[in-house]
């Protein structure tokens, strides 16, 4: 993997900028908007966006059972809430 990340950016860096002053000026124009904005604007926002509608989701699938247990999945009985114990001990 690393020859052809390597050929791959080799060649890339001789066809983007011929020279330095070239590379500064894509550096302070051009970057900011192509990868500042996104990572730290774009790619945030989504990710927290996404966390509350899984945590909204989340929260309407927990059980109201009258017991108050916070499982998905409610047990009618006290006793068989006991039941993935015995399975640890076994």
């Amino acid at each position: 993997m690393t020859y052809p990340v390597g050929t791959v950016i080799l060649f890339f860096s001789l066809t983007i900028a011929s020279n330095f002053q070239e590379h500064l000026k894509e550096g302070l124009m051009i970057m900011p908007v192509l990868l500042f904005i996104p990572f730290h604007v774009v790619i945030p926002f989504t990710l927290l966006c996404i966390g509350f509608i899984k945590h909204r989701i989340k929260k309407q699938k927990r059980c109201s059972h009258p017991n108050g247990c916070s499982a998905f999945v409610c047990y009618p009985l006290p006793q068989m809430q006991l039941l993935p114990l015995f399975f640890y001990l076994f």
